[in-house]
């Protein structure tokens, strides 16, 4: 869910509307993305830099990816910054589909520290980490 779309009020005033089951999960574009839970406590992690070609899709991707993360059992942060990943790769090609990095390159990405994650980019020309991560 787009955060906008979610009236006034901001994450407190979310969470205590929401009656659905678990957490909210909502996007807010190049800004990032929140999780709030029903006592309106709030999770987020700002996306990471992208060189954007096409933005078709990558709404969808974000959940996606942020679905899949609830599949595996992931924390809050580790659905967000999947749902990240997923919709920066499709932002950087002419489809509304593209691959993720290699596993073991989402696996660190998804548990870095955030001051890793946010030094992260990722464009057509392929990610950059200037950070240490596995090969």
């Amino acid at each position: 869910t787009p955060c906008g779309r979610l009236g006034p009020g901001g994450p407190p005033a979310w969470g205590k509307r929401w009656r659905g089951p678990g957490n909210l999960g909502c996007k807010a574009g190049a800004g990032g993305g929140l999780t709030i839970d029903r006592a309106g406590n709030v999770e987020s992690v700002d996306a990471f830099e992208f060189d954007g070609v096409e933005t078709v899709g990558a709404g969808d991707a974000f959940a996606a990816g942020y679905l899949a993360g609830l599949i595996r059992g992931d924390s809050s942060v580790r659905c967000l910054r999947r749902g990240h990943l997923s919709a920066a790769a499709v932002l950087t090609v002419h489809s509304d589909t593209a691959a993720l990095p290699p596993a073991v390159i989402v696996d660190y990405l998804l548990s870095c520290r955030p001051a890793a994650w946010a030094l992260t980019s990722l464009s057509s020309a392929g990610l950059a980490c200037p950070h240490s991560h596995p090969a």
